[in-house]
């Protein structure tokens, strides 16, 4: 698997930060590729819930089937996705610091076909690019909610 990560130091508690990356329903105001994430399952999110992906790429709506992996409230948040194409883990890992919370984002991509394969130089530059600008606009929204 192919991981790309960031870090940064957010000026806000952890519990601010974990809410937000944890509200499916803000995704599209950090996230790249305008998506949409919907919880499938029933009850409170935790380990096991169900999820439905929805991005825009390449002028197409693309869908991927996923479940929660890892989640500790106001610590850790995984997510693994799957299509026909690509299997991919998406991360958020929190750590308290005297100056707010340090969040690392890393979205790690398989690719299931030959052709994915042949593109990973490209895929990774471009996931690379991603995890960065996802962590740059939830920094910036964060910060401006403050």
């Amino acid at each position: 698997m192919r991981t790309s990560e960031a870090t940064a130091t957010i000026p806000r508690p952890a519990h601010t930060v974990f809410a937000t990356i944890n509200d499916h329903t803000s995704v599209a105001a950090w996230m790249e590729y305008h998506p949409a994430l919907t919880v499938t399952s029933d009850g409170a999110k935790g380990v096991g819930t169900t999820l439905r992906y929805e991005f825009t790429q390449g002028g197409r709506v693309n869908t991927m089937e996923g479940a929660v992996t890892a989640f500790e409230a106001d610590r850790r948040l995984t997510m693994r996705f799957d299509d026909p194409a690509f299997a991919v883990t998406v991360e958020f890992l929190l750590t308290t610091r005297p100056n707010g919370t340090e969040l690392r984002h890393a979205i790690g991509i398989e690719p299931k076909r030959f052709l994915g394969r042949l593109m990973a130089p490209l895929i990774r530059a471009g996931n690379d690019r991603q995890v960065r600008r996802n962590l740059e606009r939830l920094s910036l929204l964060l910060t401006s909610a403050a």
